[in-house]
C-alpha cells in the first residue's frame, strides 16, 4: 500500500483540490481511479520527471497529467494536474519539496499533506453525478479483474455516502464483516458483491445493465 496525499501550502490551501474540483465529473472519476490504483500498489502509470518529481500519466480522453513528489513510500500529490501537452504547471512545482520536505515538517511542526480520500469524500457528498461515476468505475474495475482498485473505490464510496453501519443493516450483515470483505485482503463472493452494488444503485436511483461487446 502507498499513501496518497495532497500537498498543502502555508495558507492551508491545496492546489490539487482546487484543480480536482474544477474537473468534469467523468474526468474526476477517472483521475480518482488512477490514483486509487497507485494507492493499492500499482505504479505503472507513474513516469519520472526531473528531481524529486514524477507524473501520473492518465491515458483517457485527451489525456491528463497529475504531478507528484515522492517521500519514501509516501506519494504526495503536489500541484494538481493538466491536460496532456500543457506543461505550464511544471514550472511552479515547489523547489523545497525533494530533499527539504523532512526539514520543512520539522520546522513547521504541522501537517503539510492530507489524505486525498478526504477530497474524494467531500466531492462525493456534494456531487451525485460524481458518486455515480465512482460507483461505475468500481464495477468496471471488478469486471476487468482489477479487484483491488474496484474494492478500494467501493470502500471510498461507502464511507462517503452511506457508511458500513447502514449498509450492514440493509443487507442484514455485520458492518465489520462487510469491511473485512472489501478490505485489501478481502475476497467477497460474487453474490455478496452484487448485493452491495444492488443496494447502492437503488440508493442512487440508477440501474446497471451488462452488454456483450464484440
Amino acid at each position: 500500500m502507498i499513501r496518497v496525499e495532497e500537498y498543502t501550502l502555508e495558507d492551508g490551501s491545496c492546489p490539487y483540490t482546487q484543480w480536482f474540483y474544477g474537473l468534469d465529473t467523468q474526468i474526476a472519476a477517472k483521475v480518482t481511479t488512477y490514483l486509487t490504483r497507485i494507492e493499492e500498489g500499482n505504479t505503472s502509470s507513474l513516469k519520472p520527471l526531473k528531481g524529486a518529481f514524477q507524473k501520473v500519466v492518465i491515458d483517457w480522453g485527451p489525456g491528463y497529467r497529475v504531478y507528484v513528489g515522492k517521500d519514501g513510500e509516501k506519494l504526495v500529490i503536489l500541484l494538481g494536474g493538466e491536460p496532456k501537452g500543457d506543461n505550464k504547471r511544471i514550472l511552479t512545482l515547489p523547489k523545497n519539496f525533494g530533499k527539504n520536505i523532512k526539514k520543512e515538517k520539522k520546522v513547521n511542526k504541522m501537517a503539510i499533506t492530507r489524505d486525498f480520500k478526504e477530497t474524494i469524500k467531500n466531492r462525493a457528498l456534494k456531487d451525485q453525478e460524481f458518486r455515480k461515476a465512482i460507483l461505475t468505475e468500481s464495477i468496471e474495475c471488478m469486471l476487468a479483474g482489477d479487484t483491488k482498485t474496484g474494492k478500494a473505490l467501493l470502500r471510498n464510496y461507502i464511507n462517503a455516502v452511506v457508511g458500513f453501519e447502514r449498509l450492514g443493516q440493509a443487507m442484514d450483515k455485520g458492518s465489520k464483516s462487510l469491511m473485512r470483505m472489501l478490505s485489501d485482503k478481502g475476497n467477497p463472493t460474487a453474490d455478496n458483491y452484487f448485493q452491495i452494488v444492488s443496494f447502492l444503485q437503488e440508493q442512487e436511483g440508477i440501474h446497471y445493465e451488462l452488454h456483450a461487446v464484440r
